[in-house]
């Protein structure tokens, strides 16, 4: 089984192994539009995550959404697991 988690950190590429190494996003096998979508949403996180003002709940609904197209997107046998950040639950996208 192949397993990929969602999780934005500070200079990463927002993907990673089960091994909890950062992934790069081009190895991925998703559409190129979905990636550029998740560098994105990264980025926001790079740019405004230590605000004050950031927003983390609409953030995690995006990110949520985000694992929800990775899996609809990735063969059926890849595990995506997304980590929220206003909740640090993980959850395993089905």
């Amino acid at each position: 089984m192949s397993y990929v988690k969602l999780m934005a950190d500070y200079c990463s590429s927002g993907v990673w192994g089960q091994d909890g190494v950062s992934v790069e996003i081009d190895s991925l096998p998703i559409p190129f539009w979905l990636k550029t979508m998740i560098t994105e949403w990264v980025a926001v996180y790079d740019r405004t995550g230590m605000d004050s003002d950031f927003d983390d709940g609409t953030f995690t609904k995006l990110g949520r959404a985000l694992a929800i197209k990775m899996k609809q997107n990735l063969p059926p046998y890849w595990m995506v697991v997304y980590y929220a950040e206003d909740t640090g639950q993980r959850e395993i996208i089905q």
